[in-house]
């Protein structure tokens, strides 16, 4: 898929809230299958652009209002 594709799919992990699942496998799983993995903190930085899929991997804290929006920025 690879060689016939320009853009991968984007798959964006957010982090920044102590995540209580180890996301590593499937980090992997995803790679070897055409996607364009990406972390980001989402306390701190915005969503990677041309995000197709968000993963919260059991944030251990509360979102806050600034995160909230920027969720519902992206799901809009």
């Amino acid at each position: 898929n690879q060689a016939n594709s320009d853009a991968l799919p984007v798959v964006a992990f957010a982090t920044g809230h102590n995540e209580m699942i180890d996301t590593t496998t499937l980090k992997q799983i995803l790679n070897t299958n055409s996607f364009d993995v990406v972390e980001f903190n989402i306390m701190t930085e915005e969503i990677p652009e041309n995000t197709q899929l968000i993963v919260l991997a059991t944030p251990s804290t509360d979102y806050t209002q600034e995160e909230l929006s920027k969720l519902d920025a992206y799901l809009n």
